[in-house]
C-alpha cells in the first residue's frame, strides 16, 4: 500500500468514527449563534486587538483607500473574518505611524530643550523613517492576515471533502453535510463553513448554493481543484 493510499484509509477511518458518533447523538443542527460564539473563541487575540484598533482609528479619522484598493482590502477582511472596514484599516495604518513620528519629534526637540540640551536630529530621522515604514506595513496587514488564514485553511481541504462526501453518502443533504464538516474540522476552515451556514440562516444569501459560490470565489486562483470538488458535490 502506497503512502497516498494509507493516508486516504486513515482519513476514511476517522470520518467513519465521527459519522458514527454523530448518528448516536442528535441530528446535526445549526443555530445562527453558533458561528458568533465559535468565532469569538477561535479568533486569535492579535486579530481581535487589531479589529478594535481599526474601529477606534476610524472613529477618529476616516481615511478612504480608493475604490480599487477598497475592494481588495474588503476581500482580505472577509477572508479572515475581521469585523473592520477598509477605511478603518487604512486609518489605523496612518494614525499609529503619525503618533510615532510626533513622539519622535517630542523626544528629539521638546525633551532636550527642557533639559537644556541641543535637539537630536538622529532620533528625529529615526522615528520619521520608522513611521514611514510602519505605514507601508500596516496598509498591507489585512492581506497578510488573509494569506496566513488561507494557508491554514488549505491544510484542511482534503479532510473537509471526505467529511462532506461521507456524510452525503449517509444522508443526501448538503446543508447538514457542511454543518457536520464544520463541527469536526478545526481552525479556519471550520469557521468558514460555520459562517456560510450563518449567512444562510440570517438570509444574507437566499440559498446555501449561493453562499458557497460566493465563498469559493476566494479560492478560484489559489486552489481551483477544491472549487471544482465542491461544485461536483453540489451537482
Amino acid at each position: 500500500m502506497t503512502d497516498r493510499e494509507e493516508l486516504i484509509q486513515k482519513y476514511k477511518a476517522k470520518v467513519k468514527r465521527d459519522l458514527e458518533a454523530s448518528s448516536r447523538s442528535p441530528s446535526v443542527g445549526y443555530e445562527s449563534s453558533v458561528y458568533l460564539k465559535f468565532k469569538k473563541a477561535l479568533m486569535p487575540k492579535k486579530l481581535n486587538i487589531y479589529e478594535k484598533l481599526c474601529n477606534l482609528s476610524e472613529s477618529i479619522v476616516k481615511i478612504n483607500p480608493g475604490e480599487n484598493a477598497k475592494k481588495e482590502i474588503q476581500k482580505a477582511i472577509d477572508t479572515c473574518h475581521l469585523e473592520a472596514t477598509p477605511e478603518g484599516t487604512q486609518s489605523f495604518a496612518i494614525i499609529l505611524p503619525m503618533l510615532i513620528i510626533i513622539l519622535g519629534a517630542i523626544v528629539s526637540f521638546v525633551i532636550p530643550a527642557l533639559l537644556g540640551f541641543a535637539p537630536s536630529l538622529f532620533f528625529l530621522f529615526f522615528f520619521l523613517i520608522l513611521g514611514l515604514v510602519l505605514i507601508l506595513i500596516l496598509r498591507n496587514l489585512p492581506s497578510f492576515f488573509a494569506s496566513k488564514w488561507k494557508m491554514a485553511a488549505s491544510n484542511q481541504m482534503i479532510i473537509s471533502i471526505f467529511y462532506i462526501v461521507t456524510y452525503m453518502r449517509h444522508t443526501s443533504n448538503l446543508e447538514n453535510a457542511i454543518a457536520f464538516a464544520s463541527e469536526h474540522l478545526t481552525g479556519p476552515l471550520s469557521l468558514d463553513f460555520k459562517r456560510i451556514l450563518w449567512q444562510v440562516e440570517n438570509q444574507k444569501y437566499e440559498s446555501l448554493s449561493e453562499a458557497l459560490d460566493i465563498y469559493l470565489i476566494q479560492w478560484q486562483e489559489d486552489n481551483s481543484e477544491y472549487v471544482e470538488a465542491i461544485h461536483l458535490i453540489e451537482s
